[in-house]
């Protein structure tokens, strides 16, 4: 048995015995189960990206074809579908205007069929002041 040649168990057993060697189990000692991989079809991703541009969020298309939100994602990228972002970014002088007006951003994104996240994210990039939240004290 050369150097570098993994021992038998004998010799290990004799090893630790002797207290020459360490008796510590494995930091896996049961294998992890494989990650199901689900694959879109041609036709899926159609469907993903048609109900995307009706309006689906991508939340919900993950729920819906039991893929991961990040898939869904890189379905829309590779199809080169106008995220949401997108919408809010050709349409943010509107935005700014409805929001000046009075509407919440929840109203201004429901306008646009987008999330309020997605308005507070476009305005702070364009340095538009947000009005504080009710109830809130600064």
């Amino acid at each position: 048995m050369g150097r570098y040649s993994n021992p038998d168990n004998v010799s290990r057993l004799k090893r630790i015995l002797a207290g020459q060697g360490s008796d510590r189990p494995s930091h896996r000692p049961v294998p992890s189960l494989r990650q199901r991989q689900t694959r879109l079809t041609a036709q899926q991703v159609s469907e993903l990206i048609a109900r995307h541009e009706r309006g689906a969020r991508i939340d919900e298309l993950a729920a819906t074809f039991d893929v991961h939100r990040t898939t869904v994602m890189t379905h829309l990228d590779r199809a080169d579908a106008e995220r949401r972002s997108g919408v809010i970014q050709r349409h943010l002088e509107e935005a700014r205007r409805l929001y000046e007006a009075g509407s919440s951003l929840a109203r201004v994104a429901d306008h646009f069929g987008v999330d309020g996240e997605t308005v507070r994210q476009a305005f702070k990039n364009a340095g538009i002041s947000l009005r504080p939240r009710r109830g809130w004290q600064y």
